[in-house]
C-alpha cells in the first residue's frame, strides 16, 4: 500500500511505502498526497503558482526545492511530507478505553455485545493489554482488570479469539508494523486500526 507519492524528474530512491515518477504516472493515483521536487517543475504544474514560503500548492499536494537547490528546505519538506502521509492513515482514527472497573456487570456484557454486533473484529494482544478495532473505532482492554472482578485472564483471551477474524500477537507485528510504529510513537494501539487498513478489512 503506497502513502504518497514523489514528483521528480530526477532518479530518487523511494521507501516501500512511497512511490516516485511523473506528473502524468502521478495522475493514475489520484487519491494520494503528492509531493513535487524542483522549483521548475513545481511551476510548471501549478502554472506559476508556487509559495515559497509555504510551499503547499493545495489541500494534500506540496512541493520543494531540489537538494542542489536548498538543501535545508528539501529534506525538512521531504520529512514533513512523510509524516503528513503517515499521519494521514489516521484521520479516522477513534479511541476508547474500557475500565470494567467502572462498570456494572450489566454494562461489561453490553459493552461486548455491541462490539461483537459491530462487525468484524480485529484485535492485537501485547502484555496485559488488548485492541479491538471493529468498524474502524478500536477499544482498549486492561486483561488484569477483569481479573479483580473475578473473570480468568486466559478466559478472557480465548473468548477474544473466539469472536476475532484476526488475533494478532506482539510477533506478528515486530517487523511488519515497524516503520508504522516509529512514526507513531510505538503506540499499540494503532496495530489493529493499521492492519485494517492495509488489509481492507471492514
Amino acid at each position: 500500500m503506497y502513502l504518497g507519492f514523489i514528483i521528480t524528474e530526477d532518479d530518487y530512491e523511494c521507501e516501500d511505502k512511497f512511490i516516485c515518477g511523473s506528473y502524468e504516472d502521478s495522475k493514475e493515483y489520484p487519491n494520494l498526497p503528492k509531493l513535487i521536487i524542483g522549483m521548475s517543475l513545481a511551476n510548471d504544474i501549478s502554472n506559476d503558482e508556487t509559495d515559497i514560503i509555504d510551499r503547499v500548492l493545495s489541500d494534500g499536494s506540496f512541493w520543494t526545492f531540489k537538494k542542489i537547490e536548498q538543501r535545508k528546505y528539501y529534506t525538512e519538506d521531504l520529512e514533513n511530507f512523510k509524516q503528513y502521509c503517515y499521519d494521514k492513515l489516521l484521520e479516522d482514527y477513534e479511541y476508547e478505553f474500557i475500565d470494567p472497573l467502572m462498570c456494572t456487570p450489566e454494562d461489561n456484557k453490553a459493552n461486548f455485545r455491541d462490539i461483537k454486533n459491530r462487525g468484524n473484529i480485529i484485535t492485537y494482544h501485547s502484555k496485559d493489554m488488548v485492541y479491538l478495532c471493529v468498524g474502524g473505532k478500536v477499544y482498549g482492554i486492561n486483561l488484569m482488570f477483569y481479573q479483580y472482578i473475578g473473570t480468568d485472564k486466559d478466559s478472557m483471551i480465548a473468548k477474544l479469539k473466539k469472536i476475532s477474524i484476526v488475533f494478532l500477537t506482539e510477533e506478528d507485528i515486530i517487523i511488519e508494523y515497524k516503520d508504522y510504529m516509529e512514526r507513531f510513537d510505538n503506540q499499540a494501539r494503532y496495530i489493529p486500526y493499521l492492519y485494517s487498513i492495509i488489509n481492507h478489512v471492514k
